[in-house]
């Protein structure tokens, strides 16, 4: 059985059948999927609220709720207990793994719904308002059809064609004449990029990008320049190893750059002449969402040569342009108009910083109702609120890559980068069942469990659920040797779980650990196994947990090489 596997069958039996979206690749025959995602202006409405207001009185009673980050099946749960009418979201369509921020105040529960579905609808990409009875016994639950689901996989595929038509076309002119370079470049402007105005001549202009092009064309392949721009591999080599050009390309940049180092006596002194150069590809740099082709020089660091900012401007507009629906404007210049006031309320005090923070000011200070899709890893603080205008406010919110409108009275909040984002979220039906695991755990998951997560898991996805499950922390940084245990290859001991070193948890091990001697042991073979433990801390803290790592030598003695502490989570409701 392979590892792949090993860990397919966990996720089955331990949580059910369900699909983590993984990255995918570019096939020709997308090309349809595609423009049928992109290139329509229909607009749909779908949301399905003046109909279910007209026969649903109950739909019009307030309800006021605040809360950072929550999964949208706990919003939808909260609202029903507030307002007494069942709220659900699919399971199956993956709708209830979405996690809004939100602040509304003394907003009618129909309206709360109706900006709810705004904020994750696009045109052609609508999700759906289901009913279930009728009067005061319906039910409803908000679902994402097939066609919402592949969105976010139709503008990936087309952000990644459009970057990889991009190097190929400037790669192509880097090593054309002047002429035939400037018809390459403006042709491939105009289809690509036709909105960007005064874009050729920059990069024509720009004669260090046209170094690194064709470099990076002279030292690749194509199919390693593809799986380069694809983010699948990198490729580095000694200057030494590489055509002339190479090294006139890296002194130049050198002489440009003029680096400094600091010396052990703190003194400063010229940086070293770089020795290697990387070609890769940058995913999510900043607050960009798109991919931008990178040359690493030793030393220096380096520069986007394709990508970047003109694909970025080029993914937002279209963007931007299928979220704004029928009902809805990008300004309201007399809501804009308010200021944010210095009052401040325990609402307005999330747990977090930053962003989050920022955003919780804002509904508050200005007595608006806000709902958010913010971006999943990163919570830039754009700055103070209080005391400037709220169209001051939301200009601010570009630098944090946010797109904003407004529906029924209410500002809805968007990541740009949301649909890069979805391999890394974690399925709800796990949350609920680690919660249910912490219960009955007294505030800790069980070290089984956590091995088992740890094979169905990403590092990323793990760090997420640290947030809440703060033992996960531990998880990602054990990750790959828990998840040869938890795919099957260990046994359990009790409080222990214990894995045969192989020839790939080896590896993994000498990855991780930092001595040198211990590292060298185990390329020697003096250990036959690997032990982890969970126990209580020396000092009999309660809150606190001891997992060792533990080599296992040949004739059976333990010698410790990592320990961490897992901390008890207590229970907490996210909503104000």
């Amino acid at each position: 059985m392979t590892m792949d596997s090993a860990r397919l069958n966990v996720a089955r039996s331990l949580l059910g059948e369900y699909s983590l979206l993984r990255r995918r690749s570019v096939f020709a025959s997308l090309a349809l999927a595609i423009t049928c995602t992109l290139g329509t202006s229909a607009r749909t409405s779908g949301d399905g609220m003046p109909e279910f207001k007209k026969s649903d009185v109950r739909l019009a009673s307030k309800v006021s709720i605040s809360a950072d980050r929550v999964y949208l099946r706990d919003l939808l749960n909260e609202i029903s207990r507030r307002s007494g009418i069942t709220l659900t979201a699919g399971e199956r369509d993956a709708s209830e793994n979405e996690q809004l921020s939100v602040f509304l105040q003394d907003v009618a529960v129909a309206d709360a719904m109706e900006s709810i579905w705004s904020l994750l609808s696009y045109r052609t990409a609508e999700w759906t308002w289901s009913r279930e009875g009728s009067g005061g016994r319906s039910s409803y639950r908000l679902s994402q059809p097939l066609r919402a689901r592949r969105y976010a996989g139709g503008l990936a595929n087309w952000v990644q064609d459009t970057f990889e038509r991009e190097c190929h076309e400037l790669s192509k002119a880097a090593s054309q004449s002047p002429d035939d370079r400037v018809r390459t470049v403006e042709q491939m402007c105009q289809e690509l990029f036709p909105e960007s105005t005064g874009l050729a001549a920059g990069f024509l202009r720009s004669e260090r990008m046209w170094q690194g092009l064709h470099l990076f064309d002279l030292s690749l392949t194509a199919d390693k320049q593809l799986r380069v721009l694809r983010g699948e591999e990198t490729f580095q080599f000694a200057l030494t190893d590489l055509p002339s050009e190479a090294r006139e390309f890296a002194e130049g940049m050198y002489k440009a750059m003029r680096p400094n180092s600091r010396t052990s006596d703190g003194s400063m002194q010229a940086s070293p002449i770089p020795v290697w150069l990387r070609f890769e590809t940058v995913r999510g740099d900043g607050p960009m969402a798109v991919p931008s082709l990178y040359i690493m020089l030793d030393g220096l660091g380096g520069y986007a040569y394709a990508g970047a900012a003109p694909l970025e401007r080029l993914y937002r507009k279209a963007l931007l342009d299928r979220w704004v629906l029928d009902g809805e404007t990008r300004i309201d210049t007399t809501l804009e108009a308010t200021r944010v006031t210095d009052h401040e309320t325990a609402a307005s005090k999330p747990s977090t910083s930053g962003l989050d923070r920022r955003i919780a000011e804002l509904a508050e200070g200005s007595k608006i109702s806000v709902v958010a899709r913010l971006p999943a890893d990163r919570n830039d603080d754009p700055g103070p609120v209080r005391g400037r205008d709220i169209a001051h406010v939301l200009e601010g919110l570009r630098d944090p890559a946010l797109m904003h409108k407004w529906r029924v009275g209410i500002l809805l909040v968007s990541s740009y980068s949301w649909p890069f984002e979805l391999a890394d979220r974690v399925p709800y039906r796990v949350v609920r069942r680690l919660r249910e695991l912490q219960v009955v755990g007294n505030g800790f998951i069980p070290l089984i469990e956590l091995s088992r997560v740890s094979a169905l898991l990403s590092t990323s996805q793990l760090r997420r659920l640290s947030v809440e499950f703060q033992c996960m922390a531990v998880a990602a940084s054990l990750r790959e040797i828990l998840g040869f245990m938890g795919a099957g290859r260990g046994s359990s001991l009790g409080s222990s779980l214990e894995v045969r070193l192989t020839p790939e948890s080896k590896a993994a091990l000498v990855r991780m650990i930092g001595s040198e001697s211990t590292r060298k042991a185990i390329e020697r073979d003096e250990y036959s196994s690997l032990r982890i433990t969970m126990h209580s801390a020396a000092n009999g803290t309660p809150t606190e947990r001891i997992l060792s790592v533990d080599l296992i030598s040949l004739d059976r003695r333990p010698s410790v090489v990592m320990s961490f502490v897992c901390r008890r989570s207590t229970p907490r409701s996210s909503f104000r």
